[in-house]
């Protein structure tokens, strides 16, 4: 009886740790077609917030989104001018998200602006269990296949 009892609380925890609603930005929106629901809660805030932030052209907040060791090698000053934005009144949908591995999140997104609708790739990392952004400085040529999906 115990056994049951534990599993039942376990199974409320989990439930009630996954209730918690994601930010809703009208400018970013994650696609219900496809199986995104197993994707951790964390991960779809952080991805949703940083692209709320980089659309709004808010890089101050975007660059906290940022892996640690990029922001130590890459000063805001500098990332401010190596980030391109979108135009006003662009909107990205998130169209499914892929885990190479458990620390590696691939985030498909589809981005639709007033002149064309573009689709491109994101790395997201894992690093001590908060989920950061993998930036691509795309003022140099792509030095291998994987930089040039995500440029």
């Amino acid at each position: 009886m115990k056994k049951a009892y534990s599993l039942i609380l376990t199974i409320l925890f989990f439930s009630a740790c996954s209730m918690h609603p994601l930010p809703q930005y009208k400018n970013v929106t994650i696609n219900n077609d496809q199986n995104i629901s197993s994707t951790p809660q964390k991960l779809l805030t952080r991805v949703v917030e940083y692209w709320h932030y980089r659309l709004h052209n808010d890089y101050k907040h975007a660059y906290e989104y940022e892996l640690p060791y990029q922001r130590y090698l890459v000063p805001l000053k500098v990332y401010r001018g190596l980030i391109d934005g979108y135009g006003k009144n662009a909107k990205i949908e998130i169209i499914s998200i892929k885990f190479p591995n458990p620390y590696t999140a691939i985030v498909q997104r589809r981005i639709k602006t007033s002149k064309a609708i573009l689709f491109s790739k994101d790395k997201w990392v894992n690093v001590d269990g908060e989920w950061y952004h993998k930036f691509f400085q795309n003022i140099l040529p792509p030095k291998n296949k994987e930089e040039q999906e995500f440029q």
